[in-house]
């Protein structure tokens, strides 16, 4: 069953957009902990 979620295109889909707002964030913020 898992496998089948991970080879759901609606899912990769889903992880894309995820981790294309995920990812500008996660850096924003260790940008910020190093500047402080």
């Amino acid at each position: 069953m898992i496998y089948d979620v991970l080879n759901n295109d609606v899912f990769n889909y889903f992880m894309s957009v995820f981790a294309l707002f995920f990812v500008p964030i996660f850096m924003y913020v260790v940008v910020l902990s190093f500047v402080k």
